[in-house]
């Protein structure tokens, strides 16, 4: 069996990972919180116990546990290390940058489609919730995605194909299957146009984390900025904060939230090339001093 898995290419082999990571937590909290609103409803549960399997997974990922054989690549793949403490600043600067840039393309995007007003309204039965309920399920629902996907995405998979082809097609190709493994979304259909903006609103944020990883070498600054836009987007989604505004700008024309929009998204690409640079920069002098350089 492994040396059917070594046989096949890298860019499959990595995709499969990625693929599987992302989904395994994805499924296990659905259904977790699921038997949460059938058992004890009032009593967010779900929450902390999936909160322990992240803990656990995240030992495993970074080498613990069997088979023995896969400790130093699992731990080599998931590469969950902090930046240096040197970068510390500009590692945060990054976060944030990277946040604003994705959540203003989000925003911009869904300005573009042609999207109906309920359609980011799901029955998840939340609605009918306890606000602890709602609230830890928000919550953890951005921590899964965040821990899993970057773990499955900009580690499992960027990693190795930054060393075999290069960082550019490993952030792209990286970028073109995060996009497409959510295409499964209701919200994610549509025209062309609507498909195009969808694109734009997944693939954009994700190139944006993919250069994160890239320089800081870690994927912890990633599912820290993941967290966030995932915090401040499921409001929004699941319109438990009214004021999503979907009207397509062609026919409201170039109003003050898509100015707005337009303006966030340019300081955070500034923040983002300056953030980026030092911390390359801080990773450089950090290696030269290490080679007594």
């Amino acid at each position: 069996m492994d040396r059917a898995w070594q046989k096949l290419p890298l860019l499959l082999r990595s995709s499969i990972l990625a693929i599987a990571i992302s989904f395994s937590g994805a499924l296990v909290w659905v259904a977790l919180s699921r038997a949460n609103r059938r058992a004890m409803p009032d009593v967010p549960w779900a929450a902390p116990v999936m909160l322990g399997i992240i803990a656990l997974s995240w030992r495993y990922l970074d080498g613990w546990g069997p088979p023995r054989s896969t400790m130093a690549w699992r731990r080599q793949s998931f590469r969950a290390r902090w930046p240096a403490r040197a970068s510390t600043l500009w590692t945060i600067l990054a976060i944030l940058s990277v946040v604003a840039g994705a959540q203003s393309i989000i925003f911009l995007s869904l300005r573009l489609g042609n999207f109906e007003p309920d359609v980011f309204a799901p029955d998840l039965g939340l609605r009918t919730a306890s606000p602890m309920l709602v609230y830890s399920s928000l919550v953890m629902t951005s921590l899964v995605a965040a821990f899993f996907e970057e773990a499955g995405f900009r580690g499992y998979m960027q990693g190795p194909l930054e060393k075999r082809y290069g960082p550019p097609l490993a952030i792209v190709a990286t970028s073109i299957l995060f996009y497409a493994i959510h295409l499964f979304q209701g919200w994610t259909h549509g025209d062309a146009i609507t498909m195009t903006s969808v694109a734009l609103s997944l693939f954009v944020p994700s190139v944006f984390i993919g250069g994160l990883a890239l320089v800081s070498e870690s994927i912890v600054p990633c599912m820290a900025a993941h967290t966030i836009v995932d915090i401040v987007s499921l409001p929004f989604e699941r319109q438990i904060v009214p004021g999503l505004n979907l009207t397509p700008v062609w026919i409201s024309g170039i109003d003050r939230h898509f100015l707005v929009c337009c303006a966030f998204l340019a300081v955070a690409v500034a923040g983002m090339a300056v953030s980026f640079t030092r911390i390359r920069r801080g990773r450089g002098v950090l290696v030269r001093a290490g080679r007594g350089v």
